[in-house]
């Protein structure tokens, strides 16, 4: 990092008020200087705007907090002057620009139902994925989207009795991508068994371009934050063999259906 880059970074961390504004729908949402020197604040497609977050390295709970700064998810008194995302801090900085929602860390990290405090059955945040996904789109005319249709997000005990479908399972795939749509987005979060129950442990989202075209967004530990597309041979069977079922049993995705704001839509 050059001298001067060195320099901004530290005075955008003593003063959150002098990073770099974007407009959205509902108001002025910072922005880190490298997501700034991208002309984030500029983008209105909603393709446009996630690519604006490849390639940015992984880091372990790495988020932007609502004031523009890299941060933790868990720790957010803890600041860093180099770009780091985790799978679920890739969705929530990422989705504040889609949404045109200034989200808080306090508000995407709330235990939704109330389930998932140390005294869980299950452990602490054993549903956080679906957690978030429901904090982000909390509000909204959300619906989950699966192979035989559509289900309404079950508000009580909803980790519990929503999973999605089997991931491995190519004839779900083809009939749930053919039906995502561009001015959509839609997140997920991915479970698989722990112990008596299971964990909600990775996130992500998908965008469809208008042309036929599945998008995936995510990032993983194996490298930064990328894109793949979903509906090729190669980024389906990459998707696959990263979450292939292990000894434990199926994985399952769990995909919601969010409209976008006109803001950010094709």
């Amino acid at each position: 990092m050059s001298f001067p880059l060195r320099c901004l970074m530290t005075l955008l961390l003593l003063f959150p008020w002098a990073v770099p504004q974007a407009r959205g729908a509902s108001g002025e949402i910072p922005l880190p200087p490298e997501l700034a020197e991208k002309n984030l604040g500029d983008k209105t497609d909603s393709l446009e705007i996630a690519n604006c977050f490849l390639r940015i390295p992984y880091r372990d709970d790495g988020t932007v907090d609502e004031f523009g700064r890299w941060t933790l998810l868990a720790r957010p008194d803890r600041f860093f002057t180099r770009p780091g995302l985790n799978c679920s801090g890739l969705l929530v900085s990422l989705g504040r620009f889609l949404l045109g929602k200034n989200f808080t860390l306090d508000e995407v990290n709330r235990d939704a139902l109330g389930d998932s405090g140390p005294d869980s059955k299950w452990g602490k945040n054993w549903d956080y994925g679906w957690d978030l996904i429901m904090n982000l789109s909390l509000g909204l005319e959300r619906r989950v989207i699966m192979p035989d249709g559509y289900e309404p997000v079950a508000e009580v005990q909803g980790a519990e009795n929503q999973r999605g479908f089997d991931l491995q399972d190519d004839g779900m795939w083809s009939s749930v991508l053919p039906r995502m749509e561009p001015g959509r987005f839609y997140p997920f979060s991915i479970s698989k068994a722990r112990g008596r129950g299971w964990l909600h442990y990775h996130v992500g989202l998908f965008l469809a371009d208008g042309r036929g075209k599945v998008w995936l967004y995510q990032s993983t530990r194996t490298g930064n934050a990328y894109r793949a597309e979903m509906t090729s041979p190669a980024g389906m069977r990459r998707f696959k063999e990263a979450f292939r079922r292990t000894r434990t049993g199926v994985k399952k995705i769990l995909i919601l259906e969010v409209p976008l704001p006109e803001h950010s839509r094709p």
